[in-house]
C-alpha cells in the first residue's frame, strides 16, 4: 500500500492537484457528488467506450467493491490518484446503484449430492490454457467430430452476479470443472449439472484462467487475480497452500495464464517443479492521462518453486527506466519501458528453454526487447536467444488522444500476445509458430530463433491480428485475425480464420467473416478523446443486436477434423479442417435461463477459447473490454444422445 500511496502522490503532483479534488455540494447524496465526479474524470473515455475503456451502461453492471477496488488500487489507479478515498467511493456508489453481491447463491446451489471435499484424482482432461505440452490448444481427448458436431446442445449455463468479463479458461477433469471469476471466486462445478461443489473467495477479482499442478502428490490449481496475486489452491476443496505478490511495479498485471512444469528438465540434474509467471503492465493505459510521468514499468518473467512459490528468478524485459528529461509542459519522462510479457509461457524441458513473447516500448528509448520472441533457459532466466520482429515500435495510450507521453514517430503497438506453439514440419524438424498482432506469422528454429518463414496475412490494428492464440494440427496451423473496421488511410480488414502450410507458410485457405447484420456507421465506436465526443451512445439491447466488432480475437481450439472459433460478435463456430466450412454455430450474445437461478446473458467471446473433452464443450462469453459485448455466463455443451 505504501508504493501505491507514493504513486498516487507522484501522479497527482504531476498534474499540479491535490488528492482532494474539491469540495462539493454539502446537500448533494454521495451518488449525486460521485456523478459529478464521475463526469470530471472518467466520462470523457467511459460514457461512449474510447479503446479499452468500458462503456459506462457496462461499468454499472458491476458491484460497488469492485469498482472500489479497480480506482484504488487496480488499473485504474492512476486515472482517479487526484481523487480522495471518500471522493473514490462516491464514484462507485453511483456507478453501481451501491449495488453489492449477495453470495448466499452460492451456498443455495452446492452440489446436494457431493461432500465439500472433491476428489481430485480423476482423468485429467484439460489442465491449462494450451491444453497440454506446448500450447497446441488441440485436444485428442474428444468424442466431438465433423460427423456428429451438429449434434452439440447447450446442456446447461451458469450465470455470475455483477461480472462483465468472462475471462478465465477453466480446468476440466473427470471430477470437476475449475473455474475462476472476476466476481472474486474460484470454484469447482459439477461438469454434467453446473452445481457447485466448493467456492472460495480471492483477494480480488480472478484475471489470468486456471492450470492444474501437483504439490506434494496433491493437485492444486494456479492462478493470478487483478492485483498480481498468484495463488496455489487446492483442487479438492479450494484451501489455499500459498499465496504470493508479484507486483514488482505499481502498475504490474498478470495477463497471461502462468505455466506449470513438475519432471527432469536438460541441464538440471534433480527434478524441478516449476510455476512461469508472465508479467505485464497496465501503465501503457495509465499514460494517455494527462500530465503523466510516462514511463517507468517493463514486461518480466518469474520463475516460482510451485511448491513454496518463492521466487527463483526473474527476467527483465529492459533495464531499470531512468530520467530522460521532461515535456514541454513539465512532466517528467522516463525510459525505456514496456515489452510486457503477456504471452502464457511454453517450455520445451528437452532444450531447457521456456519461449515468450513480448510487447511495444511505452516510452524511449527503444530496445531490442519489445516486439520479440524470446527463448529463457529454465534454471536461470538467462536469455538464450531473441527474434525481435519489429524494431522502434513505442506506443502508449496518449497516442490515442495526442497526449505529450506520445512519442512523435510512435509505432503500431503490434505485441505478442498468443503463445508460442512448439511443433513439427513434415519432415520432422522442430519449429516454433509465433503470432503478432500484426497479423503475422513466424516460423522460427526453437534452437537458435532462427527465422524459417513469415506470412503478413493483414495489415493489423492496435486491437486487430493475432491477439490471443493460434492452433495446430498435423502440418497446419490455423489462425485467427480479430481486424476491427477501422477508418485508417491504406487499411483493410481481413477478420476471419486461415489455415497455412507449417512447413512454408502458405495460405491453404481463407473463411473471412462478416457482421450479418446492417449497422449504421454514425455509432461506430471511435478512437481518441476528441473523436469520442463526436460520437454517438447506442442502448445496449441494440449492440447485441448487431455488434460493431465481430473478428475473432479469442484463441481457438482443435479438435482432430474441426476448428472451433469464437467471434466478438458471441458466435461460436466450428470450422471443419479440411475446406473451413462452418458445419456448427452458437450465438451466445443472448440471455440465458441459469441452473444457478441468477440472471445471465451472453456476449463477446475474448481472451480464452472453447475447452473439449470427452462429448462436452465449455465456453465463457461476454467482455466489455474495447467498449465490446459485456456477458456473465459460462455454457456447457453436450452431444446430444
Amino acid at each position: 500500500m505504501k508504493i501505491i500511496s507514493r504513486l498516487a502522490y507522484t501522479i497527482s503532483a504531476a498534474l499540479g492537484v491535490s488528492l482532494s479534488s474539491g469540495v462539493l455540494a454539502a446537500d448533494l447524496s454521495n451518488a449525486q457528488k460521485g456523478e459529478q465526479l464521475y463526469k470530471k474524470y472518467c466520462a470523457a473515455c467511459h460514457d461512449i467506450g474510447v479503446d479499452k475503456a468500458p462503456k459506462v451502461e457496462d461499468l454499472k453492471r458491476l458491484s460497488q467493491s469492485q469498482i472500489m477496488m479497480t480506482i484504488s488500487i487496480g488499473r485504474m489507479q492512476p486515472q482517479a490518484a487526484a481523487m480522495s478515498k471518500d471522493e473514490r467511493s462516491w464514484v462507485s456508489e453511483y456507478l453501481s446503484g451501491g449495488g453489492e453481491v449477495d453470495n448466499t447463491w452460492l451456498e443455495a446451489n452446492r452440489c446436494d449430492k457431493y461432500p465439500v471435499v472433491t476428489q481430485a484424482d480423476g482423468k485429467v482432461i484439460s489442465g491449462d490454457w494450451g491444453f497440454g505440452e506446448f500450447n497446441n490448444r488441440l485436444q485428442t481427448q474428444s468424442e466431438i467430430t465433423p460427423e456428429n458436431v451438429h449434434k452439440l446442445k447447450l446442456k446447461w449455463a451458469f450465470g455470475f452476479q455483477k461480472v462483465n468479463d468472462m475471462r478465465n479458461q477453466p480446468v476440466y477433469t473427470e471430477d470437476a470443472l475449475y473455474v475462476g471469476s472476476k466476481s472474486a471466486h474460484v470454484m469447482a462445478l459439477d461438469p454434467e449439472t453446473g452445481c457447485i461443489k466448493w467456492q472460495q473467495q480471492t483477494a480480488a477479482g480472478v484475471r489470468s484462467s486456471l492450470v492444474l499442478g501437483e504439490i506434494a502428490g496433491e493437485r492444486v490449481l494456479f492462478f493470478a487475480d487483478e492485483l498480481a496475486n498468484v495463488y496455489a489452491v487446492r483442487a479438492k476443496d479450494g484451501s489455499q497452500v500459498w499465496k504470493e505478490n508479484l507486483g514488482v511495479f505499481p502498475t504490474s498485471l498478470i495477463t497471461g495464464t502462468p505455466s506449470f512444469y513438475k519432471g527432469k528438465v536438460k541441464g538440471q540434474k534433480e527434478e524441478v517443479s516449476q510455476l512461469i509467471v508472465p508479467i505485464s503492465s497496465f501503465e501503457v493505459a495509465a499514460a494517455g492521462m494527462p500530465g503523466y510521468p510516462c514511463c517507468r514499468s517493463h514486461g518480466m518473467v518469474i520463475a516460482l518453486d510451485a511448491n513454496t512459490g518463492k521466487t527463483q528468478w526473474q527476467w527483465h524485459a529492459t533495464e531499470q527506466a531512468k530520467p530522460l528529461g521532461k515535456t514541454k509542459s513539465g512532466v517528467p519522462m522516463f525510459g525505456p519501458s514496456g515489452a510486457v510479457v503477456w504471452t502464457t509461457p511454453t517450455i520445451d524441458a528437452e532444450r531447457g528453454l521456456i519461449f515468450i513473447g513480448t510487447g511495444e516500448n511505452t516510452s524511449k528509448p527503444a530496445t531490442d526487447t519489445s516486439d520479440s520472441v524470446v527463448a529463457l533457459e529454465m534454471a536461470t532466466g538467462k536469455m538464450r536467444w531473441k527474434f525481435q520482429a519489429l524494431a522502434n515500435d513505442i506506443w502508449n495510450a496518449a497516442c490515442l488522444n495526442g497526449g505529450e507521453a506520445c512519442p512523435e514517430d510512435m509505432g503500431p503497438d503490434f505485441d505478442f500476445g498468443a503463445p508460442m506453439i512448439l511443433h513439427k514440419m513434415s519432415d520432422g524438424r522442430p519449429v516454433l509458430l509465433a503470432g503478432q498482432k500484426s497479423s503475422e506469422v513466424f516460423a522460427l528454429n526453437p534452437d537458435t530463433g532462427k527465422l524459417y518463414w513469415r506470412n503478413r496475412l493483414s495489415m493489423g490494428t492496435t486491437n486487430g491480428g493475432i491477439h490471443w492464440g493460434m492452433t495446430v494440427y498435423k502440418n497446419s496451423v490455423y489462425v485467427p485475425l480479430a481486424d476491427p473496421e477501422r477508418d485508417i488511410p491504406g487499411y483493410t480488414p481481413k477478420p476471419g480464420l486461415y489455415r497455412l502450410n507449417i512447413d512454408n507458410g502458405k495460405v491453404e485457405w481463407a473463411k473471412p467473416v462478416s457482421r450479418g447484420c446492417d449497422f449504421d456507421m454514425e455509432y461506430a465506436p471511435k478512437i481518441g478523446l476528441e473523436q469520442v465526443r463526436s460520437g454517438k451512445k447506442r442502448k445496449l439491447e441494440d449492440r447485441y443486436a448487431c455488434s460493431w466488432y465481430y473478428g475473432l480475437s479469442a484463441a481457438p481450439s482443435a479438435v482432430p477434423g474441426l476448428v472451433f472459433a469464437a467471434g466478438l460478435d458471441g458466435k461460436l463456430s466450428a470450422y471443419r479442417m479440411k475446406d473451413g466450412e462452418i458445419l456448427w454455430q452458437s450465438k451466445t450474445a443472448v440471455p440465458f435461463k441459469t441452473v444457478n437461478g441468477l440472471a445471465a446473458h451472453g456476449g463477446a467471446i475474448d481472451v480464452d477459447g472453447a475447452v473439449l473433452g470427452k462429448d462436452k464443450l465449455f465456453i465463457n462469453s461476454g467482455y466489455s473490454m474495447f467498449g465490446q459485448l459485456p456477458g456473465n455466463v459460462l455454457l456447457a455443451f453436450e452431444l446430444e444422445k
